[in-house]
């Protein structure tokens, strides 16, 4: 069905999502990046959008199957991977949490002075705090 969008076409339709968030029309928004996924299952600001608003309506499940799907399709979108450790963070598992940054400092297109500096926080949780 992609194919009778163009690459234009798609991304005016993204940011119309983005402009009804704005306006706080989650809803609407919804609709419009649900309607990108059945175009293109592939679309991983699709994807990371309605991620970030199940969130916003607290359905952690359904925004982490969103992030992880982001992320399978766009390594690169830390953003997807940042709000997936928020997310288990919030859900009481750090553990989660801080496997998600590691592979993100671990993948292969992140700056390097980005990895090096999460992974030293990421080492610096694991320590025991200092009395």
């Amino acid at each position: 069905m992609k194919d009778n969008w163009t690459n234009a076409e798609l991304a005016v339709a993204r940011e119309l999502g983005y402009s009804l968030i704005l306006e706080g029309q989650d809803n609407a928004a919804q609709r419009v990046f649900a309607g990108l996924i059945d175009i293109d299952p592939n679309d991983a600001y699709a994807h990371f959008a309605l991620g970030r608003l199940a969130w916003r309506k607290q359905d952690a499940n359904r925004a982490l199957r969103h992030l992880q799907e982001a992320t399978r399709i766009e390594p690169t979108l830390w953003e997807a991977s940042l709000m997936a450790a928020r997310i288990a963070l919030s859900r009481g598992n750090p553990n989660a949490a801080q496997q998600a940054l590691l592979d993100m400092a671990r993948h292969p297109e992140l700056p390097s002075e980005t990895a090096r500096k999460i992974e030293q926080l990421l080492v610096a949780t694991r320590q025991p705090a200092r009395p």
